[in-house]
Parts: structure tokens; C-alpha cells; sequence
């Protein structure tokens, strides 16, 4: 009901009672709760078509525009410049470190790498991971070789880093992307649809 009240999407909701009923039935299997009634809620699965919005070249060049024109989104821009030119999701782009930016030969490339095999639950915080649990090697275009050749002398560490210079956070950078970029430029953006993404 209050995800409904949010005005969540119905694949939301679907996500999260199905999560819930996994849970609950795991706790049951393990005996690490009392009730041995399961919960009875048939639920309709979401439609395979998307409603995500795409934006269209026009937006997606505005919007890295409006990025490069106020110093304090110039961070936000060259995330999203990534993005646009990749494909990326947003939690992969702020795992890259500059050991996964490779300059060398006439094309580039960015590796997404996958450590979620075979880490330890101490390293779980740190730990690299990607939707569908493997690694992957983007060629790069070349307005992103520029882009990274700029930086790449003395770079270390994460690639990105937040508004404030410490970790870049996707739901950080999702606010601030919807507060100071989408909602200023008057584009279209579904922000509780769970498959919206740059």
C-alpha cells in the first residue's frame, strides 16, 4: 500500500512482495521463525514490455551540456558522458578504477570486472559486482579515450567520485541527476521505475 501511495510502478511492487515471499519462505525452511503458514498472495507477473523512457540524442547531448556549462555537475557530466557512450548501468561505472581503463593501440577499452565469485563475506563491502555476475570488455569510443587520456597520468583508485569528492553512490548520483539536471531541463524521467536508467 505505501509503495502504491508512492506511486511505485507495478514491477516495483512485484519485485519487492516477490523478495519478501523468498525471504519469509527461507526463515520458514530454516526454522528461524515460528510461523509455519506460508504467505498467500498470487501475483500477476509484470508485462515483458518496458515502459522505460529512452532520451533521445537531442536530450542526452542537453543534458551533457548543461552538465560542462556548472562546474559543480562537471563530475556528474563525465559520469554520464560514460553512460551514454557505453551503455553502462550506473552502479558498474562507479565501480571502475583506472587499472580497468586500458589506452593502449588505437582503440581503448573499459573492463567491468566481476568479483563476486569466490570473495570473502569480510571483502563483501568492496567487493566489484555486475548484474549478471560476469565481467565484461567495452571498446571505447574515442570521445571517452580523450576523456580518460586527459586524467589517466597520475590517476589511482575509483574513476568517480561523488559531488563532494568521496565514493560515488548510485542513488546519489540519481538525485542529484533528477534535482540538478532533469527537473532544470524539463525532461521526462519515471524516477521509482526500477528500469530507468541514462
Amino acid at each position: 500500500s505505501w509503495l502504491e501511495e508512492q506511486d511505485y510502478k507495478y514491477r516495483t511492487l512485484y519485485l519487492e512482495l516477490t523478495t519478501l515471499k523468498q525471504t519469509l519462505k527461507w526463515l520458514r525452511e530454516e526454522r528461524l521463525v515460528r510461523s509455519s503458514d506460508p504467505i498467500r498472495l498470487n501475483l500477476t507477473k509484470p508485462s515483458r514490455e518496458s515502459g522505460t523512457y529512452c532520451y533521445t540524442e537531442q536530450e542526452v547531448q542537453a543534458i551533457l551540456r548543461y552538465c560542462a556549462c556548472h562546474e559543480d555537475l562537471r563530475w556528474l557530466g563525465e559520469l554520464l558522458y560514460v553512460l551514454a557512450y557505453t551503455g553502462m548501468r550506473v552502479g558498474e561505472a562507479t565501480q571502475i578504477r583506472w587499472e580497468d581503463i586500458d589506452l593502449h593501440g588505437d582503440m581503448g577499452f573499459i573492463h567491468v570486472r566481476d568479483e563476486s565469485r569466490g570473495s570473502k563475506v569480510v571483502d563483501a563491502k568492496n567487493v566489484r559486482s555486475t548484474k549478471t555476475g560476469r565481467g565484461r570488455t567495452i571498446p571505447m569510443h574515442r570521445c571517452l579515450y580523450a576523456l580518460f587520456e586527459k586524467k589517466s597520468d597520475s590517476a589511482k583508485g575509483p574513476v568517480f567520485h561523488g559531488p563532494k569528492g568521496g565514493r560515488a553512490k548510485p542513488d546519489t548520483i540519481r538525485n542529484v541527476f533528477i534535482r540538478n539536471v532533469i527537473t532544470p531541463l524539463g525532461l521526462k524521467l519515471h524516477p521509482h521505475d526500477p528500469g530507468h536508467r541514462f
